[in-house]
């Protein structure tokens, strides 16, 4: 296997779990991953959904939505009023997506994603609905 990567960090490094990068990373390993699980755990559950286009596809999907929120609410300069605005930005981004999606049938704004599903077509219909992202960013924040 060739990969970047020359030894896994598992919990000693906190700050890179913490941050929302371990789907990333899952994104980037993937087959790296799949082939690991193969052949130590050929029955492997996680092996078998490594193996799923479409899981992947919505693994890479999240990575992107998390890169999203993760990049500004973070930090220590995040403050109440900051994270809520971002909050309130990321729901009309979801919308402005929704849109684009819709009238280009292109998922290019979510890059792991369009790489795990080229063409959107696992991905189309799950960004045109976006209801459990919403549901969720209006759970974090519930002042409307």
């Amino acid at each position: 296997m060739s990969s970047d990567y020359i030894t896994v960090l598992l919990h000693n490094d906190i700050r890179w779990l913490s941050r929302g990068k371990v789907l990333a990373h899952v994104c980037e390993l993937h087959l790296e991953l799949k082939t690991f699980f193969l052949q130590n755990q050929p029955h492997n559950e996680f092996a078998t959904l490594l193996s799923d286009s479409s899981w992947t596809s919505k693994v890479s999907y999240l990575a992107d939505i998390f890169e999203v929120l993760n990049l500004g609410m973070q930090g220590v300069d995040a403050k109440i009023l900051s994270v809520t605005d971002k909050l309130e930005a990321f729901k009309c981004k979801i919308d402005l997506w929704q849109q684009e999606v819709e009238t280009t049938t292109s998922i290019h704004m979510f890059p792991n994603a369009a790489r795990a599903d080229p063409g959107g077509v696992v991905l189309y219909n799950l960004i045109l609905e976006h209801n459990f992202t919403k549901t969720a960013a209006s759970a974090l924040l519930p002042i409307s």
